[in-house]
């Protein structure tokens, strides 16, 4: 598809660029900092290389493990903490994989997502959270909710004040999300709609549940219903070609329970609820914003 062709090829430059924020802002990167990038940068250069070696799928219980208790038990998010549009990283600050209060470095976030929880591709992480700290940060941290309280970033970015993901319309958050609403529609961003979930929980699932053949007629519904009722929707050519069609792949592939039958994951309707802070049985949902949480015994 083409926007895993966009997404590739932007991150095979991952190694070469993951260094600029400190570049431009050296001031604002303590050493230790500048020591895990350096790092991540070689890690990956070495797993861009690897990934053109293509590899039969296996599955280990001990190394594919993501715990949710002891220290990365589920903790709710305070008054100041920050939650926005995308379930996976409000999940990654409420377990302490990324900090709780929702803003986190680039090599922060690099780890959450490849390391720790969701064993996603190194380059791409590398990009995506260089990505945001440009985009929606300070170059060097960036808020997975909308603007920080003064202290925790720079007062200013490259665009200006940093505004976090909920505040990156069009930038890196886009129309036709699966379950969250078209900014100037709704008039935010983040809040879940409980009609555009239940729509995608009722999907008919394919052979490993809610999987591509399940979320791409969904995603194929959700743009046509954006055309039709939001006058100010638009499809940009990064938000929009590239973000807005990951994040129905990102759902199956990333949030997906692994196991030796499903070694590619399989992905049920309590996973899906979990992830999206949805209680309750169909017919009878309940969102609680910002506790989406990472299930048991998932791998």
């Amino acid at each position: 598809m083409k926007y895993s062709i966009c997404l590739a090829t932007l991150a095979l430059r991952a190694s070469q660029v993951i260094a600029f924020p400190a570049q431009i802002f050296d001031l604002s990167v303590n050493e230790e900092e500048k020591r895990e990038l350096a790092r991540i940068s070689l890690a990956v250069e070495a797993s861009t290389k690897r990934n053109f070696i293509s590899r039969a799928p296996g599955f280990d219980a001990s190394q594919q493990h993501v715990s949710n208790q002891g220290a990365h038990k589920f903790v709710p998010p305070g008054k100041n903490d920050l939650r926005g549009p995308c379930p996976g990283l409000n999940a990654m600050a409420n377990h302490n994989y990324i900090p709780h209060n929702g803003v986190a470095t680039i090599s922060q976030f690099i780890q959450g997502t490849y390391d720790a929880v969701f064993g996603m591709g190194l380059d791409l992480g590398a990009f995506l959270a260089i990505y945001g700290a440009i985009f929606d940060g300070d170059l060097t941290s960036w808020s997975i909710g909308g603007p920080p309280p003064a202290g925790l970033l720079g007062s200013v970015g490259l665009l200006g004040t940093p505004q976090g993901i909920s505040g990156s319309h069009n930038k890196y958050e886009s129309d036709i999300s699966p379950t969250r609403p078209d900014l100037y529609q709704y008039g935010n961003d983040y809040k879940l709609i409980m009609s555009q979930f239940e729509e995608m929980y009722r999907q008919p699932r394919g052979p490993r549940g809610y999987d591509l053949t399940s979320l791409t007629p969904f995603r194929a519904k959700r743009f046509q219903q954006s055309i039709e009722q939001n006058p100010s929707f638009f499809n940009g050519p990064f938000s929009g070609v590239a973000v807005q069609p990951a994040a129905y792949t990102f759902i199956y592939r990333f949030m997906s329970n692994k196991s030796a039958e499903y070694p590619d994951g399989y992905l049920n309707g309590d996973v899906l609820k979990s992830f999206f802070a949805i209680t309750g049985q169909q017919g009878n949902f309940k969102w609680t914003e910002g506790y989406e949480k990472i299930p048991d015994n998932w791998y």
